[in-house]
């Protein structure tokens, strides 16, 4: 028998109706880069009672599992990220209508549950499933001369070896690149910029109780926090100013599609726009290299009382549901 392949195997997810409901077949594939990271970990009890022997493991039982560090990493398609991103900020408000597209404005639930999905993998031998998963950190990565990049890390409740196999369809759409992609700081496009990142850190937590399993039986997100980060070409000191000042800037990043939405009007392009009202700069070190200057800012992104947000990302695709 031949082994297993890593390239032939494939994921997907589904969201789950209320937390913790193993939902199947998975209703997105998502052509993730191995390595997933999604695997029970699985610890032993030992006893330490006193038994007249030097031998120290006599007795053990099965202790606690958990499901925690689960990575998915893929590269960004206008159909393909939805869910993700739902899963990192809980709230889909829906509006548009055919052949005009479908524009989906995600915004931070305000709850301390986000939604939660169950995962599939095809594992050759198994088809293993992870139920209960909320989206811990989501990061979305622009860097010049590459594909946008999705990593995303998840929490689960607990794994479930009944799964069987299911038919992959993907996006049709290409993955998003960084010449589709337009900064806007302070209301005006800049060219400056390279390897930007937003970082969102929804703190999950997963807790045993006594629920007669070995998983965890709570899980919950302790709040969101929003990063990011840029190298900025030194060419105006506008921003590293705003750093010194302790003043805000606003950001916003739109990647813009060469491809139309499938079904929609001809002409009619997918994208995806993230607004960051207020960015407060956290680190801005200014060095004199050898080579061209460039700084490595860092800023933390502030709620705006008036946005009532702290950012929000506009998915602008074919699907005429709420995520």
């Amino acid at each position: 028998m031949a082994p297993y392949v890593g390239i032939l195997r494939a994921a997907g997810l589904a969201k789950e109706p209320a937390v913790g409901t193993l939902t199947t077949p998975p209703t997105e594939f998502i052509p993730y880069i191995p390595p997933d990271g999604f695997s029970p970990d699985i610890q032993t009890l030992e006893s330490k009672g006193v038994r007249s022997l030097p031998d120290v493991v006599i007795k053990t039982s099965q202790g606690p599992a958990s499901i925690k560090n689960g990575k998915v990493k893929f590269e960004l398609e206008p159909e393909n990220c939805g869910n993700v991103i739902m899963a990192a900020l809980g709230t889909d408000t829906l509006t548009g209508s055919a052949p005009a597209g479908f524009l989906h404005t995600f915004t931070r639930l305000a709850a301390s549950q986000l939604p939660t999905y169950t995962w599939w993998f095809d594992r050759g031998a198994k088809y293993a499933q992870f139920v209960g998963c909320m989206l811990h950190k989501l990061d979305i990565d622009i860097k010049a001369k590459e594909f946008v990049m999705i990593d995303s890390e998840w929490t689960g409740l607990r794994y479930d070896d009944t799964g069987i196999t299911h038919a992959p369809s993907y996006s049709p759409l290409h993955a998003l690149k960084f010449s589709q992609a337009v900064v806007t700081v302070d209301g005006s496009p800049v060219l400056n910029y390279d390897n930007l990142k937003v970082s969102i850190d929804n703190k999950v937590m997963a807790e045993h109780a006594l629920s007669g399993s070995i998983y965890t039986s709570k899980i919950w997100s302790e709040g969101m926090r929003v990063v990011i980060s840029a190298d900025l070409y030194f060419e105006d000191a506008t921003q590293y100013n705003k750093f010194l000042a302790g003043t805000v800037a606003s950001f916003n990043i739109a990647l813009t599609s060469d491809e139309d939405i499938p079904g929609a009007t001809p002409g009619t392009k997918a994208s995806i726009t993230i607004d960051m009202p207020e960015v407060i700069y956290t680190a801005a070190p200014l060095h004199n290299a050898a080579g061209v200057l460039k700084i490595p800012f860092a800023g933390v992104v502030r709620y705006n009382v008036a946005g009532t947000k702290t950012l929000s990302i506009a998915l602008l695709n074919s699907k005429s549901s709420a995520y």
